[in-house]
């Protein structure tokens, strides 16, 4: 059984999806397993994924119907074997250090849930990237959950975003993303939040956000 799980939605990002995957499967922390869901994609995107599925057995492919990103994480959620799990959106990527980090502070801090910065980069009309730090405040913390709900609600640390965090699997025993709802994040991570005995949070940021104009 892998210690982490990565779980992936993927729908119709052919362009980006290679780095995404790469710099998950090229992570330094290497027992983990990457499940990828197509969810319905009109692109290459399921091939990729498929192709990915053949050169490494540590990835795992479920095609779906296009149902939305709550369907295609709830999905990911069903099939996990990790007993921590993260979250990672297909047009991003990590620093190859990321799940380490995350995973170490985790052990290290007897922690249910581990959390890092996150580093947006603005993708500009010409191309160049403006990176910013998501939150501007140094350290280290460790919260008890109803301290980390506090501040994920007030993002001054971090946001209820979860792609920045590894889990312990058993805060989603009984607890799904809920489908058909805009901003499906700012429902389930609250809750998961509270669950957990203890959160810690460094900022150093290890996810790069990618933001797009369109």
């Amino acid at each position: 059984m892998p210690e982490i799980s990565v779980i992936v939605p993927v729908y119709n990002c052919e362009k980006y999806l290679h780095k995404c995957v790469d710099s998950v499967l090229s992570q330094s922390f290497k027992d983990l397993e990457l499940i990828l869901i197509d969810d319905g994609s009109s692109d290459n995107s399921g091939k990729i994924c498929d192709e990915y599925q053949s050169k490494d057995s540590r990835v795992k492919v479920i095609h779906q119907e296009n149902k939305g990103v709550s369907s295609a994480r709830n999905a990911g959620l069903d099939m996990v074997q990790g007993k921590f799990i993260g979250f990672v959106d297909s047009d991003d990527y990590l620093t190859l250090d990321m799940y380490e980090f995350l995973y170490n502070n985790l052990g290290n801090n007897k922690a249910d849930v581990s959390v890092c910065g996150i580093l947006n980069c603005f993708i500009k009309k010409d191309g160049t990237i403006k990176q910013v730090r998501q939150s501007s405040v140094d350290g280290t913390w460790i919260l008890t959950g109803e301290e980390a709900l506090s501040e994920a609600l007030k993002s001054r640390l971090f946001s209820v975003n979860p792609v920045n965090k590894l889990f312990n699997a058993k805060l989603f025993n009984v607890q799904r993303y809920p489908e058909g709802k805009i901003s499906e994040d700012a429902f389930l991570i609250p809750i998961i939040l509270s669950l957990a005995s203890r959160v810690v949070y460094n900022s150093i940021p290890k996810y790069h956000y990618i933001r797009r104009g369109n």
